[in-house]
């Protein structure tokens, strides 16, 4: 793992932001990983327990990297605004070259039990981000949380990524994907159970 991440990142020069869940303390990968990532010379955090606060730490057309450990679900409690530009979000199995076409390790939850007025998991506004094997699961049960993702900018990119919604099936808007504005591309992905 700690192979193929570094021949991932070998040569650049973005910020890599590596997230793992904070339950997972007690994995041998969760401690390696922390120390590869320590904090850097300009007093920059690099290992994360929340996908929010990782995002948070990226910078708009800097082509910040969110690399997403494969273990446990990354859980939101509010909805993720990517706003900044040219941020890339990339799941473990890439790294790891798995070709997994459906069932991605690397997943990201909308938390059941948190009321809330947003309608998205995620909602994307920021120009040519990027998502690479992850799987988007909306398991909020607020009436009020009808969509996965909101696709809402420009020249998105998806691959091997998996859209889903379990909850408020019953109503007529709810949806695992919704295309608000201009030509996102989607490459190899599943929507839907």
């Amino acid at each position: 793992m700690l192979w193929a991440i570094h021949s991932a990142i070998w040569g650049t020069f973005w910020n890599v932001f590596v997230v793992f869940n904070s339950s997972d303390t007690d994995e041998w990968n969760y401690q390696a990983i922390s120390e590869l990532f320590p904090v850097d010379t300009n007093w920059r955090v690099r290992f994360y327990t929340s996908l929010a606060t990782a995002y948070a730490a990226t910078e708009s057309n800097n082509n910040d990297v969110i690399i997403l450990d494969g273990n446990s679900s990354h859980q939101l409690t509010s909805m993720l605004t990517v706003s900044n530009n040219r941020v890339h979000f990339i799941g473990l199995d890439y790294l790891l070259g798995i070709k997994r076409l459906y069932g991605q390790s690397s997943k990201i939850n909308y938390a059941d039990g948190v009321a809330t007025a947003d309608p998205f998991m995620i909602k994307v506004t920021g120009v040519r981000c990027s998502f690479r094997w992850i799987k988007f699961t909306n398991n909020n049960t607020d009436a009020q949380v009808v969509w996965t993702v909101w696709e809402g900018w420009e020249y998105s990119y998806y691959e091997n990524c998996e859209f889903y919604n379990s909850t408020n099936l019953d109503s007529d808007t709810v949806a695992e994907l919704v295309l608000g504005w201009d030509s996102p591309m989607f490459v190899n992905c599943t929507f839907g159970s």
